[in-house]
């Protein structure tokens, strides 16, 4: 898994350009030359001959299953030949989604799989990743069986960005309703974000229709909200090992009822003894104040947030 996760640093840059094209060859001859010809190589310019994400169909096979689903836009137009990944601590497979928002993965031995795109829509990957945050939801697979979602993915877009990231930092989202505390000098975007020269921490509220599905344990939601960049930590360099810091976050979405249990799940989806290797997301211990509205605690990582209940 060591190893997969390190190709994860190496591809991401990459990934990240989008859906790939055979259309602009990048070659010399006129455009007078162009014969329509898709993936013909044949030294024609602007060949116009891009061919479209295509999604194989799926199989499964007595020992094997497979994860599909549909990615969208927010305004509900496809997430097309957007890259995702379908991992778990043995597997990890990229994949585009087609041209209609589609996708689907097979082959996959039975476990569970987290499932979140690596690219975003727009052409600059370092501006996009903070414009964009990601899906993150868990598969479980099931030889013979398809593990389909029963609502669209779709891929968080910002609604509000924070900057002037120094020192000790308080930031407060949606009108206090969720506030982050840190110290800025140990911030660690996602490459290629870590090289915007001004970079922001970024927040979604996810409506009730886009909170994930799976890997909850025995929680239920109560809210949901997506950073970006998406997996935004809090690390300082140190011998031997570096060292993990923490957000404190700070909830208060209303009344909330002191007879429950209350916590935090994020994503840690880079730390190889968490949600990939584990099924679920990590959870954080939370504590409701005694005004029954304040909701305190802490994540490692700055992703996909959920404050659950039971």
């Amino acid at each position: 898994m060591t190893r997969l996760l390190a190709l994860f640093a190496l591809l991401l840059p990459t990934v990240l350009a989008g859906c790939p094209s055979t259309g602009d060859d990048d070659d010399s001859a006129p455009p007078a030359d162009d014969d329509d010809v898709a993936d013909d190589d044949d030294a024609t310019g602007d060949d116009d001959d891009s061919t479209p994400c295509e999604m194989d169909p799926c199989e499964t096979t007595a020992d094997t299953g497979y994860v599909g689903g549909t990615l969208l836009l927010p305004d509900g137009t496809p997430g097309s030949c957007l890259v995702l990944t379908v991992c778990s601590d043995a597997q990890c497979i990229f994949t585009n989604a087609s041209e209609d928002g589609e996708f689907c993965v097979d082959g996959l031995n039975p476990d569970d799989y987290v499932v979140h795109n690596l690219s975003y829509p727009g052409e600059d990957a370092m501006v996009d990743m903070f414009q964009w945050s990601s899906f993150y939801d868990f598969a479980p697979v099931v030889a013979g069986q398809a593990t389909t979602f029963p609502e669209d993915f779709v891929v968080p877009e910002v609604s509000e960005a924070i900057g002037d990231l120094v020192g000790d930092t308080s930031i407060a989202y949606f009108n206090g309703e969720l506030q982050l505390d840190f110290d800025a000098q140990y911030l660690h975007f996602p490459p290629p974000s870590n090289n915007n020269p001004a970079p922001t921490l970024g927040a979604v509220k996810l409506p009730e229709n886009r909170w994930p599905t799976n890997g909850l344990l025995d929680w239920g939601i109560v809210a949901a909200w997506h950073f970006a960049p998406f997996e935004t930590a809090l690390i300082e360099e140190a011998e031997p090992d570096d060292i993990e810091h923490e957000f404190d976050i700070t909830i208060n979405v209303g009344p909330q009822d002191p007879a429950m249990e209350y916590a935090l799940l994020y994503a840690h989806y880079q730390d190889i003894t968490a949600d990939i290797a584990t099924g679920h997301f990590t959870e954080a211990p939370a504590v409701l104040a005694a005004d029954n509205e304040t909701i305190t605690g802490q994540v490692k990582v700055a992703g996909a947030l959920l404050l659950v209940k039971r």
